[in-house]
């Protein structure tokens, strides 16, 4: 069991229907196309998207140099919810498994995400997220077209 430590809480309104936005985070293709932040690829996705099923995204520097996020889909209720277990696998880093919450509200052309990233062992480790996933989003937002 994750034990919730630090809580990172982000809100963000797209102008796109709720259905575009939850399958841009569960269609592998998609997730490519927006995932990552400054200086990074994303040039493979591996996604099971059912509950228990697991996901693998190869995140690649400008220099070449590869390493993985991955997880498990803990409950996935499209296109309102979706919750995953996160880690990365990088072998000079001591990541502990944090748990990701997103739910997509809205009606029409309007979407609000709140994506809740809980279990950091401390401060830093959830600002250094705050910083990642916003600009994530930010891309995400360019991908959807506004």
């Amino acid at each position: 069991m994750i034990e919730t430590k630090m809580t990172l809480l982000i809100k963000r309104t797209f102008q796109a229907p709720r259905e575009r936005v939850f399958a841009a985070w569960t269609e592998a293709d998609a997730l490519k196309s927006w995932w990552g932040t400054e200086g990074h690829t994303v040039p493979s996705a591996e996604m099971d998207v059912s509950v228990g099923g697991r996901y693998r995204v190869e995140m690649r520097t400008n220099e070449g140099e590869s390493f993985y996020l991955n997880g498990a889909f803990v409950e996935i209720r499209p296109p309102e919810r979706l919750v995953f277990t996160f880690r990365w696998e990088r072998g000079d880093w001591d990541y502990p498994e944090t748990l990701v919450s997103i739910d997509f509200t809205g009606e029409g052309n309007e979407t609000t995400v709140t994506l809740t990233h809980e279990g950091f062992p401390d401060e830093n480790m959830r600002d250094e997220h705050q910083g990642g996933w916003s600009e994530c989003l930010e891309n995400l937002r360019a991908y959807l077209g506004g």
